[in-house]
């Protein structure tokens, strides 16, 4: 009879280390001030704000995502309707209305490539919450989006009361235009400002990032601390610890914004 001992001299167990994930195909650099891809957006914005206008930079120009996804696809009710997208129709893979089959189907085509060649797409749903049930693959995708090699995950729609929580809770990108129904606002503050000082600092802030009619607020969730720009090009309050606003009390914006830009790399999830 074989003693405890003589059966552990059979093989040692030990602990290895686990391997590295396979590094990411190199993506095109963008401006510091643009989302990260991988990158969750959430849009907020009412009709004739500028939604389709914003989008078709984000996808078409270089100074933006052009080149940086291998396939585009967009989901909305009104992309054979709306003549500003005209040339996001020629450019993208394009659904009148939500699809669950046409959505799981693109992501079971993500998945027959390996982690090295798997292509990087994006995928926008354009005011299609309300037919998009709760058990959606919609959002199964939106918690596992970057393992599938989306680079890309943008939801717009009219009213914030339509996002559900699971894309709330993983939005890192969260863009807002003139709203032209306070209690959204109210909604939205609820959601991000705690972020930023409370209700009336995030307020202040909305109102500096909207004074134009097409201007928006842009939260940039993936920085630490958060940063709030008005459209893409000016930081006008950091977020966290900080919590400042940038006016004219705080002085030199174009210094804070290099202050800012060196203060640490984008959170990943």
């Amino acid at each position: 009879m074989s003693s405890k001992t003589d059966q552990s001299n059979r093989g040692v167990p030990r602990i290895f280390p686990v391997k590295d994930p396979p590094k990411e195909k190199p993506r095109k650099i963008t401006h510091p001030n643009l989302p990260e891809l991988p990158c969750i957006m959430c849009l907020v914005m009412p009709t004739k704000s500028g939604k389709s206008t914003i989008l078709s930079n984000l996808i078409l120009r270089d100074e933006f995502y052009k080149g940086a996804m291998d396939n585009i696809t967009i989901m909305s009710n009104t992309i054979d309707q709306d003549v500003t997208s005209r040339f996001l129709r020629e450019s993208c893979d394009c659904y009148t209305g939500y699809d669950d089959m046409v959505l799981a189907g693109i992501i079971d085509q993500q998945k027959q490539f390996n982690d090295d060649d798997r292509p990087f797409i994006g995928m926008i749903f354009d005011d299609i919450l309300g037919s998009v049930k709760r058990n959606s693959y919609l959002n199964h995708l939106v918690t596992r989006s970057r393992h599938y090699g989306v680079g890309l995950l943008a939801v717009s729609v009219q009213s914030f009361k339509a996002v559900g929580p699971t894309i709330r809770n993983n939005t890192n990108a969260f863009i807002c235009g003139n709203l032209q129904n306070m209690s959204e606002l109210d909604k939205i503050s609820q959601e991000f400002s705690g972020m930023f000082g409370g209700d009336q600092k995030f307020r202040k802030i909305y109102q500096k990032a909207t004074e134009q009619r097409y201007d928006f607020l842009y939260l940039d969730l993936q920085s630490n601390p958060p940063l709030a720009y008005r459209n893409f090009d000016e930081v006008i309050a950091v977020g966290g610890q900080q919590r400042e606003v940038l006016d004219a009390d705080f002085g030199d914006v174009a210094s804070k914004q290099a202050e800012v830009a060196n203060a640490g790399p984008k959170q990943q999830y």
